[in-house]
């Protein structure tokens, strides 16, 4: 239903001028609000998070992510950082940079799946976190079933900024150096903002700790060295007469420094190997950012967005006592 209505404006004539009490629109009849969780600047500064990695695990509604320091846990994913709302799998939520989506991470998850590795922003560009918790997969697509989360980045600051930590649990335990710098410079209509991340963790083998270097008792290996089974009469003369289906000892048990042992169920070798394994993997990691924004005449902009991170991370080798003697 409109009105019209005349009215006198000075130094003009007179204008009609139509009120709006009602329209025959169709609204939206569905309509909710979804519940975010927002992470601000200060909220991450207070925390005193180290790395990026920090802030996804102190999300809520997240776990089941593969970002952990655990080597039994993390396969392909090892030096990398994902998130997995509600446990619904790490390629099920979204990950956007300035409502823009992230590139997958070169490598897959244990299941197969692809991610976003997190561990590509660092710290100290981000400016809130907004996650999210309630799908969106059709506003977003199927990518977005269990969420959205969403970094936003900080394109406002002005000065270099640098920080470092040192984290060390124990006297036997794995050392963590985080350095993060952020640097912004420009006008009120260009600006240029570098952020950079280097991490670097050393290992921590089963071995460097009593509890879990001596065990309780002596594991009998099946493989470098051990034991192996012929499946058929061996062609080598030196395994003439050796039984077929019958586990044999590993001739090089006694020069990897096991024990050779019969049982009536075969030949093993009794040697220990928790010196293969390690708690935690050892990963250096260095994640860089630019950020380069222009804002021209008449609402004209420009910008331009720019990345590179590397990330290593490696399991303990064997040791020369326990590799196989040719």
């Amino acid at each position: 239903m409109a009105q019209a209505q005349d009215t006198t404006v000075d130094g003009e004539g007179d204008e009609s001028v139509i009120i709006v009490t009602g329209t025959s629109l169709r609204g939206e009849q569905f309509q909710a609000k979804a519940p975010v969780d927002v992470f601000t600047e200060a909220e991450i500064k207070e925390a005193g998070f180290a790395t990026i990695t920090d802030l996804v695990r102190n999300i809520p509604a997240n776990y089941g992510s593969e970002a952990n320091v655990a080597s039994f846990t993390q396969n392909n994913t090892l030096g990398t950082a994902q998130i997995n709302l509600r446990g619904l799998g790490l390629g099920a939520t979204l990950v956007l940079i300035n409502n823009r989506r992230m590139t997958f991470s070169g490598t897959f998850a244990n299941d197969g799946s692809q991610f976003v590795d997190i561990n590509q922003i660092p710290l100290s560009l981000i400016q809130r976190a907004e996650v999210v918790k309630t799908g969106a997969s059709a506003i977003y697509g199927s990518d977005a079933v269990a969420g959205v989360v969403n970094f936003v980045t900080r394109q406002d600051f002005d000065g270099i900024e640098f920080d470092g930590q040192f984290q060390t649990t124990t006297e036997d335990s794995q050392e963590d150096i985080t350095l993060n710098f952020l640097a912004g410079f420009g006008s009120d209509t260009t600006r240029l903002t570098l952020a950079g991340t280097y991490f670097d963790r050393s290992e921590l083998r089963f071995t460097d700790r009593e509890f879990t270097g001596r065990g309780t008792e002596i594991e009998i290996a099946t493989a470098k060295p051990g034991s192996f089974v012929l499946l058929a009469p061996p062609q080598n003369p030196a395994f003439a007469g050796a039984p077929v289906r019958v586990p044999l000892v590993d001739p090089s048990c006694t020069a990897a420094g096991g024990n050779p042992i019969q049982t009536p169920g075969g030949g093993f070798c009794q040697v220990s190997t928790r010196d293969q394994f390690a708690l935690v993997p050892s990963e250096e990691r260095v994640a860089l950012w630019a950020d380069l924004r222009h804002e021209g005449p008449g609402g004209f902009g420009a910008f331009l967005e720019a990345s590179y991170s590397e990330s290593k991370a490696s399991l303990p080798r064997c040791p020369e006592r326990v590799r196989r003697v040719p």
